[in-house]
């Protein structure tokens, strides 16, 4: 009985550079196949959220208000 795994659901682009890069061996292959990765790892990575801190004391100084009060705009 054979045990079926789960497979990633693999990039077909990465894919077609792995193979090219495995059929052809050259530095050029590699190269592509390896600047694909590393921009495609970035990417991922900035499109995590990354947590920002919102603080409603700084949007809402009573000091910035008070430094209005009482100024004309002439």
């Amino acid at each position: 009985m054979n045990k079926k795994t789960k497979k990633k659901a693999s990039d077909p682009v990465a894919d077609q550079l792995r193979f090219e890069a495995q059929f052809y061996g050259d530095w050029y292959s590699e190269s592509i196949l390896s600047t694909y990765e590393s921009d495609r790892a970035e990417s991922d990575r900035s499109a995590t959220p990354k947590p920002t801190k919102h603080s409603s004391a700084s949007q809402h100084s009573p000091a910035r208000a008070r430094d209005t009060v009482g100024k004309s705009k002439h």
